[in-house]
C-alpha cells in the first residue's frame, strides 16, 4: 500500500489514459513474419497487475476509485483485442481472468462497463490468434535449413498447423466456464 500511495501520480496517468478509450496501440504486420513489431506483453501484465493491487488497496478504505483502477485494465485488454496474433489473447485472456478475480472484491452494484467486458466473445479472439499464428507458421517456414532438407522443415510445419487446427476445434467446442487441465492431458 505505501509504494502505490508513493507512485499515485504514475499510476494514475496511464489509468486516465486508459479510461478515456485511447488504446495503446502496435502496427500489426503479419507479413513481417517474426520481425513484425508486438508488444511488450511482460510490461502490459505489470501495468495491469499495478491497476489490480491499487484496486485491492482502495476498495479495502472504501475508495470509490477502486473501480477506476479495474477500468483501466479492462481497457488495457481491449487494447489487445485489435492484435491478430495469440500471445496478445491469450495475455488478454489472464488479464480477464484477474480482472474478474478482482471485480469480485469490490463494492457494489458493479458498473455498466463490466458487463460489456463479460460481453467479449474471448474463445473468437483465441481462435483469431491460432488462425493468425498458423498462417504465419506456414508462410514464414525456412526453407532448407543445415542439417535438415526443405521438405523435413515443410513437413514438420505442416504437422505443427495440423496441430493448431485441431487445437482450435477442441476450443471451438468449449462451452464451459473453467479449463479443465487433467481432461486435456488425455489424449
Amino acid at each position: 500500500p505505501q509504494l502505490l500511495a508513493q507512485h499515485t501520480e504514475a499510476i494514475d496517468a496511464p489509468g486516465a489514459h486508459l479510461r478515456a478509450s485511447r488504446d495503446i496501440a502496435w502496427p500489426v504486420d503479419l507479413d513481417a513474419g517474426w520481425t513484425a513489431p508486438i508488444p511488450n506483453m511482460p510490461a502490459y501484465l505489470k501495468v495491469a497487475r499495478v491497476l489490480f493491487a491499487r484496486a485491492l488497496v482502495r476498495a479495502r478504505t472504501g475508495d470509490p476509485g477502486a473501480w477506476e483502477d479495474l477500468h483501466a485494465a479492462s481497457m488495457l485488454d481491449r487494447s489487445l483485442h485489435g492484435r491478430a496474433e495469440l500471445i496478445p489473447q491469450v495475455l488478454g485472456l489472464q488479464i480477464a481472468r484477474m480482472l474478474n478475480a478482482v471485480a469480485w472484491k469490490l463494492p457494489v452494484p458493479a458498473p455498466a462497463w463490466l458487463a460489456e467486458d463479460h460481453a467479449i466473445d474471448r474463445r473468437r479472439l483465441l481462435l483469431q490468434g491460432v488462425q493468425a499464428d498458423s498462417w504465419a507458421f506456414w508462410r514464414h517456414a525456412p526453407g532448407e535449413t543445415k542439417p535438415f532438407p526443405k521438405a523435413y522443415v515443410r513437413a514438420s510445419v505442416a504437422n505443427l498447423v495440423e496441430h493448431q487446427r485441431a487445437s482450435a476445434l477442441e476450443v471451438s467446442r468449449v462451452t464451459a466456464c473453467s479449463y479443465d487441465g487433467s481432461a486435456y492431458g488425455d489424449e
